[in-house]
C-alpha cells in the first residue's frame, strides 16, 4: 500500500485581505498542529502517527517555532491527510505561494521528495502546479499522477533556510507580474531572491480557467523499501496570495 504524507497550511495572520501567511508563531512548541484549538480552526483533515514515524511538529529553533513534517519510516502504510480550511483562502488563478524552508543535513533522504502541489482543492485531479523539494533539489512535476520529472531546476544548500516563491498563472490569458511574465498555465520559480525557472507547464487535472485555493505538501511513497520516501523539511513561514500582492522577490 503507498503512503501519502500532506501537509497544507494558511495564515495564522493576513498581510492583507488577500494575503494569509502562517509562521506557526500561535502554535504550542513540542506538539502536533491537531492537539493546538489554533491549529484545528486554520487547519483542515490532518494525520499524526508517531508509531508509524510520521510527524507534523511544532519545534523550536532559535528561540522561534517552525512547523516539521517528517516521515522516517520506509515500510510504513498510512495516509497522512494535512490541508487548509479551504474557505479561509481566497481564490485566484494568478498567484503566488512562497515559504521560507530548510531541509536537515542530518535527516535521512530517500525517495521523490515532498511535493508541494497548487490546486483548487487537495488532489492530483484538482493540482494545477506542483513542485518536489527534496535533498537540496528543486523538480517540477509533470503528467496528471503528478510525479517528479528527471531534471531538477535548482539546487539549495542542507540545513539553512532558503525562501521559495512560486508565481503562477491558471488564467486563459497571459499576464505578468513586477519581475516577469507568465503564459497561460505555466508557472516561475524563485529561489533567495533569484528566478531559477521560468514559464514551467502545468500538471495534474485542474482546468485553465480555474481559480487555486489550496496548497498542500505531499509524499509519493512506495511499497518498496529501498526507494521508499523517507524525508524531513522545516517550515519556518508560508503565505498564498493573489499576484496584486506579490511581495518583492529580489
Amino acid at each position: 500500500m503507498r503512503t501519502l504524507l500532506v501537509i497544507a497550511s494558511l495564515g495564522a495572520a493576513t498581510l492583507n485581505a488577500a494575503v494569509f501567511e502562517d509562521d506557526f508563531s500561535a502554535y504550542e512548541a513540542g506538539a502536533s498542529l491537531q492537539e493546538s484549538p489554533a491549529g484545528k480552526e486554520r487547519w483542515g483533515r490532518q494525520t499524526h502517527d508517531p508509531a508509524a514515524q510520521l510527524t507534523t511538529l511544532v519545534v523550536q529553533e532559535d528561540g522561534k517555532n517552525a512547523l516539521e513534517i517528517s516521515d522516517l519510516s520506509n515500510t510504513n502504510s498510512q495516509s497522512f491527510f494535512f490541508w487548509p480550511q479551504g474557505q479561509l483562502l481566497e481564490p485566484t488563478q494568478t498567484g503566488f505561494f512562497q515559504c521560507t524552508f530548510s531541509d536537515p543535513k542530518d535527516a535521512p533522504h530517500q525517495g521523490l521528495g515532498f511535493v508541494l502541489r497548487l490546486a483548487g482543492s487537495p488532489g492530483n485531479t484538482k493540482t494545477a502546479f506542483a513542485l518536489s523539494i527534496q535533498n537540496g533539489r528543486l523538480v517540477p512535476c509533470e503528467g496528471k499522477n503528478v510525479g517528479p520529472a528527471d531534471e531538477a531546476v535548482a539546487t539549495y544548500s542542507l540545513g539553512d533556510k532558503h525562501t521559495l516563491t512560486v508565481v503562477f498563472n491558471n488564467s486563459e490569458s497571459s499576464t505578468t507580474y513586477a519581475d516577469g511574465s507568465l503564459a497561460s498555465r505555466t508557472m516561475d520559480v524563485w529561489l533567495d531572491g533569484k528566478c531559477v525557472a521560468k514559464g514551467l507547464p502545468s500538471c495534474g487535472g485542474l482546468e485553465a480557467g480555474v481559480p487555486l485555493r489550496d496548497f498542500d505538501f505531499t509524499s509519493k511513497s512506495n511499497p518498496k523499501p529501498n526507494i521508499d520516501f523517507v524525508g524531513t523539511l522545516r517550515l519556518y513561514r508560508v503565505a498564498f496570495g493573489t499576484l496584486t500582492d506579490l511581495p518583492d522577490l529580489k
